[in-house]
């Protein structure tokens, strides 16, 4: 004996489009603990607690540049319309952050994080 079976149609869902994480990065909803932070430079990534990061420093211009203190090392990000990573920086809600190609046309208000260096101040005889 052969049992069919009927199948329900389905009612058209509209389908809610995930949030996407912007190129440059990823940011933590708002009251999601981040306890530290990847820069991800194009020979490594470099990751800091977040208690480890002492101050950073926004300057504005063209071509801005923030500065971030973290331990012994400084890394240095450059870019433009930064003020939103030092935001996330600010409220410990950056989690990680990468540098993009810019030899695309971006809208003038978009992030860009054009370049990402760190120098790392290791005591002689030291490694990681």
């Amino acid at each position: 004996m052969k049992q069919t079976m009927n199948l329900k149609p389905q009612v058209a869902k509209v389908s809610i489009p995930l949030p996407v994480s912007p190129v440059w990065g990823d940011v933590a909803d708002s009251g999601q603990p981040v306890t530290a932070v990847v820069f991800e430079c194009t020979e490594a990534a470099y990751s800091y607690p977040y208690h480890t990061l002492s101050r950073w420093v926004l300057t504005p211009g063209t071509s801005e540049t923030l500065r971030v203190q973290a331990g012994e090392d400084e890394v240095t990000i450059q870019g433009r319309n930064l003020k939103s990573i030092s935001d996330a920086l600010a409220s410990a809600r950056l989690r990680t952050l990468r540098a993009i190609c810019t030899r695309y046309d971006t809208p003038n208000d978009e992030v860009v994080v054009s370049r990402i260096s760190v120098e790392t101040q290791l005591p002689p005889g030291h490694s990681i």
